[in-house]
């Protein structure tokens, strides 16, 4: 792939770059382990805004045998994706080389400034998804875990103003299932994951799977919560990268973000000039987003 000490030569393996492949590896071994996360590497990037509704879904009783009416249909709210493109650059000195395999060195190099990246994407996930979803209004004009949602059958709301417990989370189970779509119709779902920050995440467990300690600090929901709590198959997600650290949110277990990864420019190992210390450097664009509000929840005190 290269000699000792030059740069990088791109070799392709079956047609993929393989110092490509080693970088979007160890991005998507770190942005994967958000699991509601969809990350997909394309070879092009292209932004596009999807309809929350695609089209707005209609549905009506009728008559057995009488024609549709594809003109009930209404075009839903656009989506809104964010757009990111992020720098980055890992040494490695010449001291660190001795006795490693050329070859080996330069793969794992570049598979570590993946890892950083993969980093990155977390980091605006959870700016989407938490930092920015109670203030930043998205494309129907309120944020993201908002009370005013608009929708042809009112205001709807994905947003509770309460402190984390088992009665808080018990609250958010039953408004991620009574969800309704734009039109009203039912579009509820389970829970899969409640995302806390890390300061929340011993608490969350606590109160998720009560087993795990012998006196959890269950709230006031402590005599309902947990056996209904308990059956619901949640898991805890906690990130330090959320910075409200009373905020917290419920993903139903069919919700996701989206981030469309664009392959890397040409990812490179050089030589530092005047030394045989090597450098990886690149960048890595990609666009993230959620196509629908509908399966999160957001709370946190008002």
């Amino acid at each position: 792939m290269s000699d000792a000490y030059g740069v990088t030569r791109s070799t392709d393996l079956h047609g993929l770059n393989i110092e490509r492949v080693a970088y979007l590896a160890g991005a998507m071994d770190v942005a994967l382990q958000l699991p509601f996360l969809y990350a997909t590497p394309t070879k092009s990037l292209q932004v596009t805004f999807y309809p929350i509704e695609a089209p707005g879904p209609h549905r009506r009783k009728t008559v057995e045998g009488a024609a549709p009416n594809p003109r009930k249909l209404k075009k839903g709210i656009e989506a809104t994706f964010n757009k990111v493109t992020l720098e980055g650059s890992l040494a490695l000195s010449r001291l660190a080389q001795i006795g490693l395999d050329p070859s080996i060195t330069e793969l794992e190099l570049l598979r570590a400034l993946g890892a950083s990246a993969g980093w990155g994407i977390h980091i605006e996930a959870m700016d989407y998804l938490m930092n920015d979803a109670f203030t930043v209004n998205g494309a129907d004009g309120v944020p993201f875990f908002s009370a005013s949602h608009p929708s042809e059958i009112g205001l709807q709301s994905n947003r509770l103003e309460t402190s984390f417990d088992a009665a808080a989370l018990k609250s958010g189970l039953v408004m991620l299932s009574k969800t309704r779509g734009h039109d009203g119709q039912y579009v509820g779902q389970g829970g899969g994951y409640v995302l806390t920050p890390s300061d929340l995440g011993p608490s969350a467990w606590e109160i998720v799977q009560p087993g795990t300690s012998t006196t959890p600090s269950l709230g006031a929901g402590a005599v309902a919560g947990p056996s209904y709590i308990g059956s619901r198959g949640l898991s805890v997600l906690d990130s330090p990268c959320i910075e409200d650290t009373d905020a917290w949110a419920i993903i139903g277990r069919n919700a996701r973000l989206e981030a469309y990864v664009a392959d890397p420019s040409s990812p490179k190992i050089e030589n530092i000039v005047g030394t045989r210390d090597r450098i990886a450097s690149d960048e890595l664009t990609f666009v993230l987003g959620a196509r629908n509000w509908r399966g999160f929840i957001g709370a946190g005190p008002a």
